[in-house]
């Protein structure tokens, strides 16, 4: 999964289920989990389950989702989103918060149950089938400016399967925008670069000696045509 440092100075960490669901939701196991860690290892103590959990259980900060693959803070808010890989049927990006329960395995989507929060985007397998790398674009991280004022506060995101870079503009965010496709195939990370560009990693084709018709992964970086970046999206 992904590793962050929050806006607290302490490290998050998104771990997945492992193929086996009911661990997603047990303080017993770190999987299916959203950890918290102090940047020298140890756990905080206002953890929420540190009073409930025991031994390296106590990290556990949010629970019940299926894979924590991408996570992201903004850094004028410190919002977080949590891109949550489905199974079957929906890809999600959640709010974090801190003892929440995302669901899984006990449903995928949104949920009338008072026992989960439900998604604040997510999306069919009609429309893709595994939500990739997160990144806000802010006017904090973006000190270069490539990209049109406009775009502050956009939440980006990969499908890999369509191999797409999408954006979300929270607290609207029921809908996403198609930003470009990507020529690599594979979008599986997204950062905003210290020049505020928006760079992505494509894993591409995973065969390591290449061949006719295959891609290598690559590194994209991306900035508004005429702002003296990289050219055109």
């Amino acid at each position: 999964g992904a590793l962050r440092f929050g806006p607290d100075g302490r490290l998050y960490a998104g771990t997945g289920e492992n193929g086996v669901g009911e661990m997603s939701q047990s303080l017993r196991s770190t999987h299916g989990k959203i950890l918290r860690l102090e940047p020298d290892g140890k756990i905080p103590a206002d953890n929420p389950f540190s009073q409930t959990a025991t031994g390296r259980h106590r990290a556990i900060w949010a629970r019940g989702l299926r894979n924590a693959f991408a996570l992201d803070f903004e850094p004028a808010t410190g919002l977080f989103f949590i891109n949550d890989v489905g199974g079957d049927a929906f890809e999600e990006v959640n709010v974090g918060e801190p003892g929440a329960n995302y669901g899984w395995p006990s449903v995928e989507g949104s949920s009338p149950s008072p026992r989960f929060r439900n998604p604040i985007h997510s999306y069919g397998h009609e429309e893709g089938c595994a939500i990739t790398g997160g990144a806000f674009y802010s006017a904090v991280n973006a000190t270069g400016n490539p990209l049109p004022d406009e775009w502050f506060g956009r939440y980006f995101y990969g499908e890999y399967c369509l191999d797409e870079i999408r954006w979300i503009a929270p607290p609207s965010a029921a809908k996403h925008e198609r930003f470009a496709s990507t020529p690599v195939p594979g979008p599986v990370d997204l950062r905003v670069g210290r020049d505020g560009c928006l760079y992505y990693l494509a894993r591409g084709n995973s065969d390591p000696v290449g061949g006719d018709n295959t891609s290598r992964g690559m590194v994209v970086r991306v900035a508004h045509a005429g702002s003296g970046g990289s050219g055109k999206p």
